[in-house]
C-alpha cells in the first residue's frame, strides 16, 4: 500500500513539473523569448560544471531541512508555517555558542552549536504548539507571527550584544565564529560540505521514526484523522507537542549547520525565503519523507539556475518564481491524491 502511494505520489509530483515548465514555455514564447536558450543555460547553471552542480547540491541542505520541518508538523496535523523564524533562532543559538565560548575546541563547539540551535528551534516551535492544545489558538497564526518576532529579535542581537564597531558590524552581522568551528568541504573552492550529508541522515532517521516506531505510528494517525486516535487510546495532544517538538527542533538544526557550514557569522536575514521554500518541496513530495530530497533538488536546481539563464539567456529569474508559483497552485489542488487529507484540511484552516 506504501508503495503504490509512493508511486502515487511520484507520477503527481511528474505531472505538477510538466505542468510548470508548459506554463513556463507559453510565457517565453508570448515574450518573444528563445525557449531553448533558456532552460539551456537554466540547466548549465545548476548542473553544468562540477562547480555549479555544487553549489546547487549546497542549496538542497537548507531546503531539506525545512521540508523536514513542516512534514513533521503536518504528520501530527499541525500546520508548522514558523519554519523560518525556528531556522533562524536556530542560527543565532548556534553563533552565541561559537562566539561566547571561543576557547573550547571546535568539535564541542559544533557539538553544543547544534544542539542549541536544536533547542533553539524546539522551543520557538513548542510555544505555538501549547497555544494550540492548551487554548486553541491556530497554529497557522502563532507561528506566522512568530516568524516575524524571530527575524526582528534575530536583528537586536545583531546590533545590540553582537554588536562589532566596524564594517562587519554596519553590515549587519556578528563577528565570524572561530576558525575550527566549520564542518569539512566535500568539493575544493566549494560551499559544499558534509551538511548535505547531516540533512540525508535526518531524513533517514525522521522516516526510520515514522514508520517503524509507537510514536511515529501514533502521530501519522493524529495526521489522518484524531478523532479515531483519541479513541484508540492515543494523547492526541502529546502527539502533537511531539511532531512540533521535532519539527522546530530540525529547523533549528538546519539554522545551525547554514552557520557551521557556510556562513560562519550570522547575519541579518540570511536566508529570507528558505521557510517557504520548505513548505512548497514538502508539498510537492506529497509529505513523503524519501521523496523530500528529490524535490529539494528540483527546487535548487531552478535557484541555481536562474542566475544563469538571466544572465546568458536574457529571461529574468523571476521566471523562477512563476514555476513554484504554478507548483503552489498544482500541489494544492484539493482532487490530487498526494495532498493528504491532513494537508487539505491545514489549507482550509489557513484560508479560513
Amino acid at each position: 500500500m506504501k508503495k503504490q502511494k509512493m508511486i502515487s505520489t511520484m507520477m503527481i509530483a511528474v505531472f505538477v513539473i510538466v505542468c510548470a515548465l508548459g506554463i513556463s514555455i507559453v510565457m517565453l514564447l508570448i515574450a518573444h523569448k528563445d525557449v531553448g536558450l533558456a532552460f539551456s543555460k537554466l540547466a548549465q547553471g545548476a548542473v553544468g560544471n562540477k562547480m555549479n552542480f555544487a553549489r546547487t547540491v549546497r542549496m538542497m541542505a537548507p531546503l531539506i531541512m525545512m521540508a523536514l520541518t513542516f512534514s513533521v508538523a503536518l504528520r501530527g496535523q499541525m500546520f508548522n508555517a514558523g519554519g523560518q523564524g525556528q531556522f533562524y533562532l536556530g542560527a543565532v543559538c548556534a553563533t552565541a555558542v561559537s562566539l561566547l565560548f571561543p576557547s573550547l575546541p571546535g568539535w564541542l563547539l559544533i557539538v553544543l552549536g547544534l544542539i542549541a540551535g536544536m533547542a533553539g528551534g524546539m522551543l520557538w516551535a513548542l510555544i505555538p504548539a501549547v497555544l494550540k492544545v492548551r487554548f486553541r489558538c491556530s497554529e497557522v497564526v502563532t507561528t506566522l507571527m512568530f516568524n516575524y518576532i524571530a527575524v526582528y529579535f534575530t536583528e537586536f542581537l545583531v546590533r545590540v550584544p553582537f554588536y562589532v564597531p566596524g564594517a562587519v558590524g554596519e553590515s549587519g552581522s556578528t563577528a565570524n565564529i572561530p576558525e575550527g568551528v566549520s564542518l569539512t568541504t566535500l568539493v575544493k573552492g566549494s560551499e559544499l560540505t558534509t551538511e548535505i550529508i547531516f540533512a540525508l541522515v535526518v531524513t533517514g532517521i525522521v522516516w526510520y521514526w515514522s514508520r517503524w516506531t509507537v510514536s511515529g505510528y501514533e502521530t501519522e494517525v493524529v495526521g489522518v484523522n484524531p478523532v479515531a486516535a483519541r479513541y484508540t487510546g492515543v494523547n492526541v495532544k502529546n502527539r502533537q507537542l511531539l511532531a512540533m517538538a521535532i519539527s522546530g527542533a530540525i529547523a533549528g538544526a538546519g539554522g545551525a549547520l547554514e552557520i557551521i557550514g557556510v556562513f560562519h557569522r550570522f547575519v541579518i536575514d540570511f536566508a529570507p525565503s528558505v521557510g517557504f521554500d520548505g513548505i512548497v518541496i514538502s508539498l510537492m513530495a506529497g509529505n513523503s519523507f524519501p521523496l523530500i530530497p528529490v524535490a529539494a533538488f528540483f527546487l535548487s536546481c531552478l535557484q541555481s539556475g536562474a542566475k544563469t539563464m538571466e544572465m546568458f539567456g536574457k529571461v529574468p529569474r523571476s521566471l523562477v518564481d512563476v514555476m513554484i508559483g504554478v507548483i503552489i497552485v498544482v500541489v494544492t489542488v484539493k482532487k490530487l491524491p498526494f495532498v493528504t487529507k491532513g494537508t487539505r484540511k491545514a489549507i482550509k484552516e489557513s484560508k479560513e
